[in-house]
């Protein structure tokens, strides 16, 4: 079985957490482990990806510490950013780096963009609501990994 076959009802997009992607200039990296194991990627608008991220507000680039209203504003263009290849590709997961990011988005996405629930697996045929999962990168490998465990499927990259 293919790793991708598992993976078929996810679509994926991206955030490129500051430090990674600034700092150590993972750009392409998670990009590449992301299409090898997904059949439905989407970059966010190109303007907001890559050298020229926006910050999730988590804290470290604002110095937001607690101050929870200062990141959810902080958040704003990167939220917008998701609420758009959610609209136009119906991306029902996030994925990132950073174990921050991935708390910060959680919140930004519960308060900006309401109609997708963090935290939540999209299930086939589930047309009530729209769900929205996240997960850090290596998470998403090792999930999928596991889930071809548990079907006693071999894995092909």
């Amino acid at each position: 079985m293919r790793l991708s076959e598992i993976t078929d009802h996810w679509r994926v997009t991206f955030h490129d957490s500051c430090n990674p992607s600034r700092s150590m200039g993972l750009l392409e990296e998670p990009r590449y482990l992301i299409k090898n194991v997904c059949n439905h990627f989407y970059e966010m608008p190109e303007n907001t990806i890559r050298e020229q991220t926006f910050c999730c507000a988590g804290g470290a680039g604002l110095g937001n510490d607690e101050n929870m209203e200062m990141r959810l504003r902080g958040g704003l263009p990167r939220a917008n950013a998701v609420k758009y290849v959610h609209e136009k590709h119906g991306v029902n997961l996030l994925s990132c780096i950073c174990a921050i990011d991935r708390a910060v988005l959680s919140a930004l996405m519960e308060y900006w963009v309401p109609m997708i629930l963090p935290n939540v697996l999209a299930f086939a045929g589930d047309s009530t609501i729209t769900r929205f999962f996240f997960a850090i990168l290596l998470d998403l490998v090792q999930d999928v990994v596991h889930a071809a465990y548990l079907l006693g499927e071999s894995l092909e990259f």
